[in-house]
């Protein structure tokens, strides 16, 4: 038996409604419903006041759930790899490696003018620092652009006085 189902369980057993038990934590009724349903998980401190409420030993829930997830037919070592296994981005790491692209972009001219627009569409107001990534990445755009245009005129000659 899941999470969810011990929850459910526990609380018919205890005789109390979801509206009753969400009273006695101060939380929603749509919170115990969704625990019951496995749409989301009640955190450590609600668990404990679960525990105290309904009552049951903290220990055995967290325990039962955690034999759970293990995939059956695996020793444990096993099934602590493969879940290592899976990589990780959060956006903490993204925000610093598009704050890195932006502030390179600004001595590569023409690439700038080329990668500046993905980074300001990569970012994301829940990045870190995205405000920087955009200030960054805009100003390097602008700067690539001054920079090829003044290289493109030079090359073509625009601006330059001759006197014949």
């Amino acid at each position: 038996m899941d999470l969810s189902n011990n929850l459910r369980t526990t609380r018919k057993q205890a005789g109390l409604s979801q509206t009753e038990v969400a009273q006695r934590l101060n939380i929603t009724r749509q919170a115990i419903s969704q625990w019951e349903n496995g749409k989301s998980y009640p955190d450590i401190d609600n668990l404990k006041l679960l525990s105290d409420v309904y009552g049951f030993d903290f220990a055995d829930i967290v325990n039962d759930n955690v034999k759970l997830q293990q995939k059956p037919g695996l020793p444990e070592k096993q099934n602590e790899e493969k879940q290592t296994e899976q990589p990780t981005n959060t956006p903490a790491e993204e925000s610093l490696i598009l704050l890195l692209l932006s502030c390179i972009l600004f001595p590569i001219a023409p690439m700038g003018i080329i990668i500046a627009p993905f980074i300001i569409w990569r970012n994301k107001r829940t990045n870190r620092f995205w405000r920087l990534i955009l200030l960054i990445a805009i100003c390097a755009l602008i700067y690539n652009i001054y920079v090829l245009s003044a290289g493109f005129s030079d090359f073509l000659g625009f601006g330059t006085t001759s006197y014949k």
